[in-house]
């Protein structure tokens, strides 16, 4: 759920590609915002009135970060595939960007098993992911140059 600058309250709700927003009268209406064919599971609004959509479909095993404009119009798509252990990064036209396998020392002996994903403002990637008995934070650029690893 997120509020925009015109005071209109974005949400989400369980099955639906299109964000609802509730006016200011509470009207419950279609937004521009559509992020089909993934599903909307996170919203937030950031400056020059934009919109970032977290999204998933779990068919396609496919994520991805939207930054969208106030007509609705993708302007960023970042997208994430968590494929039998390990995370790909695709660019906007769906091509493969990067992948990540694990950490390296982590992942040695045990399997990597991604559990979430989020990328920050300043293009890292955080990933969690588990072992046998372990959970670990990863960050990286989106090249996967490591920045920090958390067990």
């Amino acid at each position: 759920m997120a509020v925009t600058p015109s005071n209109q309250l974005l949400l989400w709700f369980l099955g639906n590609t299109r964000l609802q927003q509730i006016s200011s009268s509470g009207d419950l209406t279609d937004s521009v915002y559509d992020v089909s064919p993934l599903l909307p599971n996170a919203i937030h609004v950031i400056s020059d009135n934009k919109l970032i959509v977290g999204a998933y479909n779990g068919k396609l095993k496919r994520s991805a970060v939207i930054i969208m404009n106030k007509k609705g119009d993708k302007e960023t798509w970042i997208g994430f595939q968590m494929i039998g252990g390990k995370v790909v990064i695709l660019g906007q036209e769906g091509h493969i960007i990067n992948q990540y396998t694990g950490h390296p020392t982590i992942n040695k002996s045990e399997p990597f098993k991604p559990i979430d994903i989020v990328t920050t403002p300043s293009d890292n990637v955080v990933v969690t992911g588990s072992g046998y008995y372990k959970s670990y934070t990863s960050s990286m650029t989106m090249s996967f140059d490591f920045i920090f690893q958390y067990k």
